[in-house]
């Protein structure tokens, strides 16, 4: 997965980054890749692996070094209950991260992460 990006302390220059060589992350499938800012300037790429994991690269403000690499972790009865392509983001005004998507018999699911509550799914169908 390549990645231009851009923030304010880079001047007028953009970075490109292969997320995968460079960071062992693994790659996203083209249909389910998503972006979300947060409110206190963290940059998240997000999508769905071959194996069907849902995959967040993130970067936040002040912190040096890489991007970090993290499986969006729900407690789902099956796996129909996560999403699976189409993915689409949002991040609310107080902070709540929601990621959209289709998941494998059509449900439309939201992945949503609520500060100090985690991650949790919903069935929206």
């Amino acid at each position: 997965m390549i990645v231009t990006w851009w923030v304010p302390t880079f001047g007028g220059e953009w970075r490109k980054n292969d997320f995968t060589a460079q960071f062992g992350g693994p790659a996203l499938r083209a249909e389910s890749v998503t972006s979300y800012v947060t409110p206190w300037g963290g940059l998240n790429v997000g999508g769905v692996t071959d194996d069907g994991r849902v995959v967040v690269y993130w970067w936040v403000p002040g912190f040096e070094g890489n991007w970090n690499i993290d499986t969006i972790n729900v407690q789902a009865a099956d796996a129909r209950e996560l999403p699976a392509r189409h993915l689409k983001s949002h991040v609310a005004q107080d902070g709540t991260f929601h990621v959209v998507g289709v998941g494998r018999f059509g449900d439309v699911l939201d992945m949503r992460w609520t500060p100090g509550e985690g991650w949790r799914v919903e069935d929206l169908s």
